[in-house]
Order: structure tokens, then C-alpha cells, then sequence
């Protein structure tokens, strides 16, 4: 059993349904027990026991964060976070946005990447996005098969992807 955590309240609902098209999809064990949790605080003493008891529990705890144009510095930081028993570490994954996961919706829509993408999708559509807006925009990316194969193709669900297959 996997455990995904994500920094975006949102972005909990809008995994769940990516993975379970992954898995329809067959790019990920249909059989996989895969469970996608909110949770705020990342880079704090609460996280590090909540982390430290999730690796004990998960086979693989992955956690998605983002990078706000800094993803080695947000990568470096949550490491300091991790729990020190090496046996633990070795089951955390950190995967690291460039800035937002709402970079994803821009690359699979061809729209060239933003420092702010949440910002972009907002001009876009005219002031119609808002972060709680995430499940429905992934959705409709799972619907539309020249979008997915796109995101597919991002080098940040790559990694994703090779944590939750590995």
C-alpha cells in the first residue's frame, strides 16, 4: 500500500481520479492500494511524526509538494523533515512541482508554463479559476485523450508516476 500526500487541499480529489485512470489505463496495478491525503503543515514537527508513522505503515510514502520556482530549495527543505531511521527515509519519495501543481493543466493544454500558473489559469479564463477548481480541470484533462497523453508526458507525473510503479 502507497500513501500520496499533497500539500494542495484541492489536489487531493484531483489525484484520487488521476490515479484511478492510471490504473484503469493499466500504467499502474489496478490491484495497487494507492491513498491520497491532504495534509497541511508539511514543514513542520507534527508532519515529521505524522511522516515518521506513515513509513512505518506504507510500503511508500510519496509526497508531493510545490516548488514556487524553487523546487531543489523546496526539495531540501522537506528532507530535514524526514524521519532519521535510514530503513524509514529509504520509503519517502519527495516530488517536487516547479511551482504549482496547476502546471500541470498548462502543459497538457499546450499553454506555455507561468512562474504563477494558478495566476495564468485565472487570466485565462477571465478570472473564472480558483484553486478549488483542480479536480474539475484535471477531470476534464482524464477526459480529453490528446490532453492526457500530454500530461503523461510531464517530467514531474513521470516521476510520480516511477514512484507509485516502483
Amino acid at each position: 500500500m502507497k500513501l500520496l500526500y499533497v500539500e494542495d487541499t484541492y489536489a487531493e480529489e484531483a489525484l484520487k481520479m488521476l490515479v484511478e485512470k492510471l490504473k484503469e489505463m493499466n500504467i499502474i496495478e489496478r490491484g495497487m492500494k494507492v491513498v491520497v491525503k491532504f495534509i497541511p503543515g508539511l514543514c513542520s514537527t507534527k508532519f515529521e511524526r505524522v511522516l515518521k508513522a506513515a513509513s512505518e505503515e506504507y510500503e511508500k510514502v510519496i509526497i508531493l509538494i510545490d516548488g514556487h520556482g524553487d523546487p531543489d530549495g523546496a526539495k531540501k527543505r522537506e528532507e530535514e523533515h524526514l524521519p532519521r531511521e535510514e530503513k524509514l527515509r529509504e520509503k519517502i519519495v519527495i516530488v517536487v512541482n516547479r511551482y504549482e501543481i496547476e502546471e500541470w493543466i498548462l502543459y497538457a493544454k499546450g499553454i506555455p508554463q507561468d512562474p504563477a500558473p494558478s495566476k495564468k489559469l485565472w487570466e485565462i479564463t477571465r478570472g473564472n479559476y480558483t484553486k478549488r477548481n483542480l479536480p474539475r480541470e484535471i477531470e476534464k484533462i482524464l477526459r480529453n485523450e490528446d490532453e492526457l497523453k500530454k500530461l503523461l508526458s510531464y517530467s514531474v507525473l513521470q516521476i510520480l508516476l516511477r514512484a507509485l510503479t516502483s
